[in-house]
């Protein structure tokens, strides 16, 4: 009855905390109790102060959360550079959190886990559909989760305010920040500015004039004439017609025009085929294209060197697919994400970060002393533990030098980018980590 009390003397958000923290063992000790009142207090008017609010800074730009496994720590940084940082528990061994590139995929402030018998995961941030999450628990000081990140509950209270769906989670053995970056293939504009002819006149009749000349133009370059190459007689295949014949069947150069009918009957059926093949891709890319931006939400970019293919994804789902080359190179591209943010001042104009995943370190080891003693037998001394050599991945930079993309999809992707929009280039495919339904682009280290 006492506990009941309590509960409905205070406020919804109190009997909330309340309620959590005597949902799960030990939780108490990071969670504030339901304010008591005094024995006297129910015999006296209420008389609480009035005091003025004070506004917590919220980060700017795109938030970019960066976990440390081994430091156990969590920094988040804005556009202007380190925002807050704070201690957290990660998994323990035998249920280590996963590494790698995330985002953040759905939010609840009262969560219990689907996998764990309920467990409370308060202000619970998910960042992938198989149970990894960021929320408020118990810090005992060192990895005691079941693979997901927990925090202060002070801190993941301020944390889930700041963040919105798709803010990076970045998840790393040691510390990473995001660092300024420019390069020729990420734009600077979102939408370049179109040149003005030069000694072009202004006008109603200058207008007219400039679309005839447009078109007469485009029917010239739409059907090329054709191209006629003078045959030697030296080589020459039985039944071919010498130079002289093929230059006498050629039309006279007055009358090569953009009309079919003057053309070859060859020639014709070749283009109208060709036309036939090429309108269903290009209709069908062109409205994949339309998609991009047509709607709300934050783009990103996928480049896969395993799958040589550029994704793009928006609201975390997909839009487009397309084939792109990469130079080929002994060296690995690594895993770099790149984040756009847009101008405060001019939203013309974009700004690029950066962030280098770490190339994970791949062990060999032989069979050990140990396993020789369990089968009975004398063990053989194992050669020490060795680490596999993997080349040295492609600088940011380097990467992108590699990189040769369609520019009608790039236009396209820079002019519908918004802030926290990002471009990852992986070496990975795109099923090497849980990027499925729901997602935004997940690379796993390993």
């Amino acid at each position: 009855m006492a506990a009941a009390g309590l509960i409905g003397a205070t406020s919804p958000s109190d009997a909330a905390i309340y309620y959590w923290q005597n949902s799960f063992p030990g939780y108490s000790q990071f969670l504030p109790f339901a304010p008591q009142r005094h024995p006297k207090a129910r015999h006296q008017p209420s008389r609480k102060p009035v005091v003025a609010e004070k506004k917590d800074v919220k980060p700017q730009g795109p938030l970019i959360i960066s976990i440390s496994i081994v430091e156990q720590k969590l920094q988040l940084y804005d556009a202007n550079g380190l925002f807050a940082e704070s201690p957290v528990s990660t998994g323990m061994p035998g249920h280590p959190t996963p590494m790698g590139a995330f985002s953040v995929i759905q939010k609840q402030r009262y969560h219990r886990s689907n996998i764990y018998s309920g467990a409370p995961m308060p202000y619970m941030q998910r960042i992938t559909w198989s149970g990894v999450a960021m929320h408020a628990g118990v810090l005992p000081g060192h990895p005691a989760s079941h693979g997901c990140i927990r925090m202060p509950i002070a801190f993941a209270v301020k944390m889930w305010n700041w963040t919105r769906l798709g803010a990076r989670v970045v998840i790393t053995p040691g510390n990473i920040s995001p660092e300024s970056f420019s390069h020729a293939l990420l734009a600077t504009v979102k939408v370049p500015p179109q040149p003005a002819a030069e000694g072009a006149k202004t006008g109603p009749a200058a207008v007219a004039k400039s679309g005839q000349a447009a078109q007469t133009e485009t029917a010239a370059i739409a059907v090329p004439p054709p191209a006629i190459e003078p045959r030697s007689s030296v080589g020459q295949d039985e039944g071919a017609r010498p130079a002289s014949e093929d230059m006498a069947l050629a039309p006279p150069p007055q009358t090569r025009t953009a009309d079919a009918r003057n053309l070859p009957a060859a020639t014709s059926a070749t283009m109208t085929d060709a036309a036939r093949d090429a309108r269903p891709a290009d209709a069908v890319r062109a409205a994949k294209l339309d998609l991009i931006g047509k709607h709300a939400g934050q783009l990103a970019v996928f480049v896969s060197r395993k799958d040589s293919k550029l994704y793009v994804r928006q609201n975390f789902s997909p839009v487009l697919d397309v084939p792109v080359t990469i130079a080929p190179d002994e060296r690995p591209l690594g895993t770099h994400i790149f984040t756009a943010r847009v101008d405060q001042d001019d939203a013309n104009l974009l700004h690029w970060s950066v962030v280098s995943l770490p190339v994970p370190n791949r062990y060999v080891d032989g069979r050990g002393e140990r396993e020789g003693r369990s089968r009975g037998r004398k063990a053989a001394i194992s050669p020490p533990l060795e680490v596999k050599q993997t080349p040295e991945p492609d600088s940011a930079a380097e990467a992108l030098d590699r990189l040769s993309l369609p520019a009608d999809v790039m236009a396209k992707i820079f002019a519908s980018i918004t802030t926290g929009g990002s471009i990852i280039v992986s070496d990975q495919g795109i099923a090497a980590g849980e990027t499925g339904e729901g997602t935004d682009f997940i690379v796993s280290l390993r």
